[in-house]
């Protein structure tokens, strides 16, 4: 029971790095941000269409229907927080999706280091184990936002 629980823990923050040309419309319950890496991103959702460019994040709230379409040659990354993981945190289950526009420019950098070091840590450790420091890096995101 106690490795189930270990187990369920790590994996409430997950991440693809894809690059994928389309991924077509679809929701589910997680908290679910986009990092540009390269190229452009169009993101589709409910509350808006979002051109995104190098560095560029978006935030997709849980239970809002969104499409993804990249550019050729483009990268980028999901990172993906449970729904049980930010019930857990706070009582705030929706946050700004265009983060760009309600984030100062101080704000919205420190985001972006944020996930760096993330995204950093996590190809460092691609085959293993998720650690403490994965974890606390994904927690530092969420106070970011």
């Amino acid at each position: 029971m106690e490795l189930e629980r270990l187990y369920t823990k790590r994996n409430r923050i997950s991440v693809e790095i894809k690059n994928d040309n389309y991924i077509a419309g679809h929701f589910h319950q997680e908290l679910e941000l986009i990092f540009v890496m390269q190229g452009t991103v169009t993101v589709t959702a409910d509350s808006g269409v979002s051109h995104l460019q190098k560095e560029d994040i978006r935030v997709i709230n849980p239970n809002c229907r969104h499409e993804i379409k990249a550019s050729a040659n483009s990268l980028f990354a999901q990172i993906t927080f449970s729904y049980a993981l930010i019930a857990d945190i706070s009582t705030k289950m929706y946050l700004a999706e265009n983060v760009s526009e309600k984030f100062s420019e101080q704000k919205y950098d420190e985001l972006r280091c944020r996930i760096k070091d993330f995204l950093n840590y996590y190809l460092q450790i691609y085959d293993q184990e998720k650690n403490f420091e994965y974890i606390a890096l994904g927690y530092q995101i969420l106070h970011c936002l």
